[in-house]
């Protein structure tokens, strides 16, 4: 988070974004196909690239994708909704844990952390107003 302003300049904050999709869904991969204590604390290592990169990249692309009389209200729009998320996901996750079992929950995080990079990358794409 500390080197953000350094690794990502203006105008790239929806490759930031990008990539904290991609980090999520290798994140839960790797969780999926740890064998030992070992690799799952390797998959660990992962939360830096997806969690943290995203609160630091979503606060910026708000700042310049927002009006700035807006952008207030569109970062807590986005925190709300990361929260939101991230209830919905313990309750569910919950279930699933309980219920049918930890690779059943794992899987179900696979599938829903594509969708969730796929709407990432069809959301941050440029639009031709942009590209102009």
């Amino acid at each position: 988070m500390f080197l953000y302003a350094r690794l990502f300049k203006d105008g790239q904050h929806a490759l930031a974004l990008r990539i904290t999709a991609v980090s999520f869904v290798l994140k839960t991969l790797a969780f999926i196909l740890a064998g030992n204590p070992w690799q799952l604390t390797a998959a660990f290592l992962l939360q830096a690239p997806s969690y943290a990169l995203y609160m630091t990249a979503v606060v910026a692309y708000a700042k310049e994708q927002i009006r700035f009389q807006d952008s207030a209200k569109a970062q807590s729009l986005a925190f709300t909704s990361t929260t939101l998320g991230g209830v919905l996901a313990s309750l569910i996750g919950g279930q699933l844990y309980d219920n049918p079992s930890v690779t059943m929950t794992l899987c179900v995080a696979l599938t829903v952390g594509v969708a969730g990079a796929v709407i990432m990358f069809l959301g941050t794409r440029k639009t031709r107003s942009q590209r102009a």
